[in-house]
């Protein structure tokens, strides 16, 4: 298979469920001659190198930014600004940086005054995850057929944008250019409201007095599989319900007056009402597959 983009060597920093599952797609498909992980823990890299994410690894930042022809965080939000002045400092002329955030907007502005044209940063976000957390369970992650975000500006380094564009096709994704406050209104919804809605859904449930084998022996799969994406990493989902809350809490608004319109429906037995109300949304879902 001819390589649509290919670098010499790929810097993921935070190898552990994205940045396992990139640094083995990478190394399989043939991408990069050389991927080097960086992060706190030797164990963890090792064990990511042991997986086939990586062919070494670095705990000093610095040292593993230096040589990289694309670098890439995998880290939540605010862990990324935080270190993007010394990825800055670090990283050489021509090197493209990029990430894999759930948000983009504050990204975006913060690496602005630090990343200009010889190191340029494109902003990044694969639709894709699971459950579970590590580099363990990369092998769970899906990046054939999913979308990856890439978000444009006015000042947008549009070489540096093909390049990464390009890269994420390579893993079989699909490249979608975005701009950043689009970004992060579109996965409010899509993505960062049904996690709130499956979290308090199973809150919902855990508030029932009765005993909890009891509860668990009569739940079925439909509850199991609405609520599967309440088992996410905390830490993450902090960091996105800090960066993203505008957009959340309007979509949470929205989401209760479609709560709201049920419960009256319900109230005044209106089953003409209730029955729009099903089928409507189930219009709409089976379009999905």
């Amino acid at each position: 298979m001819e390589d649509i983009i290919h670098f010499k060597k790929i810097s993921i920093f935070g190898v552990g469920l994205i940045g396992g599952a990139i640094g083995m797609a990478v190394r399989k498909l043939g991408i990069a001659d050389h991927v080097t992980g960086i992060g706190r823990s030797k164990e963890r890299l090792e064990t990511a190198r042991t997986m086939g994410a990586l062919d070494d690894y670095k705990t000093d930042i610095a040292a593993g930014a230096s040589d990289c022809d694309l670098f890439i965080f995998c880290l939540p939000v605010q862990k990324i600004i935080e270190n993007f002045p010394i990825v800055a400092r670090s990283v050489k002329p021509g090197c493209i940086v990029t990430d894999v955030g759930s948000t983009k907007k504050t990204i975006i502005d913060a690496a602005t005054s630090l990343f200009g044209q010889d190191k340029s940063f494109i902003g990044s976000h694969p639709m894709t995850g699971s459950d579970k957390s590590g580099c363990a369970n990369a092998h769970e992650v899906v990046l054939n057929g999913v979308t990856c975000f890439v978000t444009v500006t006015h000042d947008t380094n549009y070489e540096a944008v093909a390049k990464v564009t390009l890269f994420w096709k390579a893993l079989g994704m699909i490249p979608v250019l975005i701009d950043p406050l689009r970004h992060d209104e579109y996965v409010a919804l899509v993505s960062h409201l049904p996690h709130i809605a499956a979290v308090a859904l199973v809150n919902t449930v855990a508030s029932c007095p009765e005993d909890l084998n009891f509860i668990r022996q009569i739940t079925g799969r439909g509850f199991k599989d609405t609520t599967r994406i309440a088992m996410g990493d905390i830490l993450m989902w902090l960091d996105i319900c800090q960066e993203n809350k505008d957009n959340i809490n309007r979509h949470i608004d929205k989401f209760i007056g479609e709560l709201d319109q049920i419960k009256a429906s319900l109230q005044s037995k209106d089953l003409s009402a209730v029955q729009t109300f099903l089928e409507r949304a189930k219009a709409f879902r089976e379009k999905f597959d």
